[in-house]
């Protein structure tokens, strides 16, 4: 099947290649597989949500685009609460999470678009988010310099109130630029690398710092191969270095100077992303000066230098081919995919089931499931709420006032029945009987008709 590089920049000062900053390259030749159209993004991300979309924050608003494989136009957009920082999705593509400027992180369920949860994990912006190999475990990083560790499980329970993370790593003194997990899942080495020119390596199960290791500049990108035995590092002195993880001299002198042999040189700004191919021989960086550079890393010589972007490229990942990559063949097996909710379900669910009936015939046009609640957009939100106010109120009004009628009508029928029993007692009162104990006798007559 082959594997592709996916590249993503922003906008440069072609108005053509503008409207395509998302394309895809084949690793071993370079080849221009697919260009998707009508992407700018500065992020530092590109989501895979399973295996039939491609979703990437936009860098002007908060909208988030999602692309399928087999077409070049956006297939659907939405609308986040806020513009995001970052944006992962787990390798089921059941669910995405987008780590918001404010330090929020939202969850979605990607086959509805529900919001599941959001809540406060950084002080600053999220820079980086990255789960482990079994999606087990997620791991952010902020502008404010820390890494949380959280439970996935508990992340999308409905039933957990309130989320704590599993471990908090402050160590870092600038922003977190990176993440990256290694192949065992909980017990794989976790990097994460930082503006304060440092790369920390970290054991989860022992929650503890294991390495840190100073570089000559600033750290914007990590990658981890499958063997978790070559660490390489993008700066921002646009050198990518390169650390041996099983070599104990590298890892005691905890400070790398600027050894020629260790460094792949050949970009002119910032590498702002990297990759590898599955069998480690290829490495893949991105770099700020519009470039993507194929690198042999046995030589770290530069095999190949692709340029087709029109500005900085923000984000780049290595991954497998689709097979229905531009094609109009149609899988039963597609993903479901919509639109990302801006609220929550309780948040604009109406707790108010309708009847069918004439009164309600137009708001039950504007309900997408008319015996059920059905959670819908803003729009329609205020759509139906102004409706409820409006026939709920007249409907407990007539309600009202048709209970009054129809107690007058009952009184005034009673008070015909007690002047007849009334009369049909003076009427039937015997001779001598005292006008107390006819009195008496009418009002148990009443009593009894009543």
């Amino acid at each position: 099947m082959g594997e592709v590089i996916i590249t993503c920049g922003r906008s440069g000062l072609n108005t053509e290649k503008n409207k395509e900053c998302l394309q895809v390259q084949d690793l071993r030749t370079g080849t221009l597989l697919a260009s998707y159209k009508n992407n700018s993004s500065d992020v530092t991300c590109i989501a895979l949500l399973g295996e039939d979309y491609i979703a990437i924050p936009q860098s002007d608003s908060s909208t988030l685009h999602f692309w399928s494989w087999r077409k070049s136009q956006v297939h659907l957009r939405s609308t986040l609460p806020e513009r995001v920082g970052s944006i992962i999705g787990t390798k089921d593509g059941r669910y995405c999470m987008a780590g918001g400027l404010s330090g929020t992180i939202y969850v979605y369920q990607v086959a509805t678009g529900h919001l599941l949860r959001t809540f406060e994990a950084h002080y600053k912006k999220i820079s980086c988010l990255s789960f482990t190999e079994d999606d087990s475990m997620l791991l952010s990083g902020g502008d404010d310099g820390v890494i949380n560790v959280w439970d996935t499980a508990r992340l999308i329970d409905g039933s957990v109130v309130d989320v704590k993370p599993y471990v908090t790593w402050s160590d870092h003194s600038l922003p977190v630029t990176s993440i990256r997990c290694g192949h065992a899942g909980v017990r794989g080495t976790i990097v994460s690398t930082s503006l304060d020119r440092t790369c920390k390596i970290w054991d989860l199960p022992t929650k503890s710092l294991v390495h840190s290791i100073v570089f000559p500049a600033g750290l914007l990108s990590c990658h981890l191969d499958h063997s978790e035995h070559s660490l390489y590092l993008g700066a921002s002195d646009a050198k990518i270095y390169t650390i041996h993880l099983n070599s104990a001299y590298s890892l005691s002198e905890r400070n790398v100077k600027e050894l020629p042999q260790n460094t792949f040189e050949g970009h002119t700004q910032a590498v702002v992303a990297l990759g590898a191919s599955i069998d480690g021989s290829l490495l893949a960086s991105a770099s700020s000066d519009g470039s993507v550079r194929l690198w042999d890393t046995s030589s770290r010589q530069c095999v190949r230098n692709f340029s087709n972007h029109g500005g900085p490229i923000t984000a780049l990942i290595v991954s497998m081919k689709h097979p229905d990559m531009l094609s109009s063949t149609e899988r039963e097996t597609t993903q479901p995919l919509e639109s990302f909710k801006k609220f929550k379900p309780e948040e604009y669910n109406l707790p108010v089931r309708l009847q069918r009936g004439p009164p309600y015939k137009e708001i039950l046009s504007v309900w997408e499931d008319d015996t059920s609640l059905v959670r819908t957009d803003e729009q329609k939100l205020v759509k139906k709420a102004k409706f409820l106010k409006t026939y709920l109120s007249e409907s407990t009004q007539k309600q009202l006032d048709e209970a009054r009628d129809t107690i007058g009508k009952l009184q005034e029928e009673l008070d015909k029945l007690k002047q007849n029993a009334i009369g049909y007692s003076n009427h039937r009162r015997p001779l001598g009987a005292s006008f107390k104990d006819t009195t008496h006798s009418s009002i148990e007559g009443i009593r009894l008709f009543v």
